[in-house]
């Protein structure tokens, strides 16, 4: 007999996931199960109350995961209001999305249903990542127990429909690959060609490398198999690629619909300038401001890209000399990263010289300005390349 002793480690060989499983059903584990897997950053965690699997949750896309599930089994709340709840119950309980269905349902904001919805989708697809995960390790903790359990399911069951997920995966061809993984057009004049307008026009505006296949089938209120089944083809003759997407912000609750209020209420839009000179960001803070954009500024050059992925700009200025780097080196790792490809990204330099002027072109610059800053030339390049985004006041 395989047997886990608590708190210990064991690698998985492949994915011997049944005979983990039938230890602890057969020993009536009540508990948590955390499984590592080598290629990601983040464990799973898998919830047993006697033996039987009641939640799982974890892994690189949990908030993604979690967001996504929450729009499609509660369609009806406003997440807004949960804002201050969720904030409370991670900072007091081990598992707060769990905890959040059993507050709902004792609110009555939504019905056992929805939450046996919510907890099957959450471990299918939880289940199905840990599969794809490769070598895997394990760890027990046997006082780590969430009650009530709404919803209790054999581990039979689980495995049951991991396998029909597996099957239904290996269909699809994409194997290597994942639904965690976002598809992006790259070659947009070749899927024109194969597709009638109509649904070429629609993948354009689905495909844009920030949803993942998952999301996308939710959106689109697909099967998720079915969805990448289709674009299976296109993906294997290098037309659309798939690439990765960053979690949700741990701070952000789930998004619901735009109401007709923030309609009538946009946005600004945000300008980020990259520059290591605290004058040059103080001069273009005070001019973007001043005229109702939104601003936020890094003089750190090495960190710019980890702080412009968080900070989402609409549109970027960038300095052409900086410390340890160029802004031709930062400007081509942005066009690189699926979230950066359409952003508008401006390139500031005092050389206004034709080979600047075409080496940026090159890698992926929108525009170029020279220096020093002139209020003028922000506001017409930021009136250029954000002509739809309205700022909240008119500069003066």
């Amino acid at each position: 007999m395989v047997s886990l002793s608590e708190n210990s480690v064991r690698p998985l060989d492949g994915h011997p996931l049944a005979a983990q499983f039938d230890v602890l059903s057969r020993q009536r584990f009540s508990g948590r199960l955390d499984i590592q897997a080598t290629n990601s950053s983040r464990p799973w965690s898998v919830f047993f109350c006697l033996g039987r699997i009641f939640y799982t949750t974890g892994g690189t896309q949990g908030l993604r995961r979690w967001h996504r599930q929450f729009s499609q089994h509660c369609p009806t709340l406003e997440p807004a209001k949960l804002k201050p709840i969720i904030s409370q119950l991670v900072s007091t309980s081990e598992c707060w999305e769990y905890q959040l269905l059993l507050l709902l349902i004792e609110r009555e904001a939504i019905t056992g249903d929805q939450a046996f919805a919510f907890i099957r989708s959450m471990i299918d697809e939880v289940m199905l990542d840990i599969a794809q995960g490769g070598k895997l390790a394990c760890r027990l903790h046997r006082s780590s127990i969430l009650e009530p359990s709404l919803l209790v399911i054999s581990t039979e069951q689980v495995l049951q429909n991991l396998h029909r997920s597996l099957q239904l995966w290996r269909a699809t061809g994409l194997q290597g690959h994942g639904l965690n993984m976002a598809p992006v057009i790259r070659k947009p004049e070749s899927l024109q060609q194969r597709l009638p307008e109509l649904i070429y026009r629609t993948m354009a505006t689905w495909l844009d490398g920030k949803r993942t296949l998952r999301d996308l089938a939710v959106s689109m209120k697909q099967n998720v198999f079915s969805l990448t089944r289709s674009l299976s083809p296109y993906i294997k003759e290098g037309i659309i690629e798939l690439v990765e997407v960053l979690d949700l912000p741990a701070s952000a609750p789930p998004k619901s619909p735009p109401s007709a209020t923030s309609l009538n209420k946009p946005k600004a839009p945000l300008v980020a300038c990259v520059d290591d000179s605290p004058q040059v960001c103080q001069i273009m803070e005070s001019i973007l401001k001043e005229a109702g954009y939104q601003f936020v500024a890094f003089q750190d050059p090495l960190r710019a890209m980890v702080s412009l992925l968080q900070a989402k700009p609409d549109m970027i200025f960038l300095d052409l000399v900086m410390p340890n780097t160029s802004g031709y080196e930062i400007c081509s790792r942005l066009r690189k990263t699926a979230a950066f490809q359409r952003v508008p990204i401006v390139i500031l330099t005092g050389n206004d010289g034709i080979i600047d002027r075409v080496r940026a072109k090159v890698v992926g610059s929108s525009d170029f300005m020279g220096k020093p800053i002139v209020a003028e030339s922000v506001l017409a390049m930021a009136q250029k390349h954000l002509p739809t985004r309205t700022p909240l006041q008119t500069h003066r």
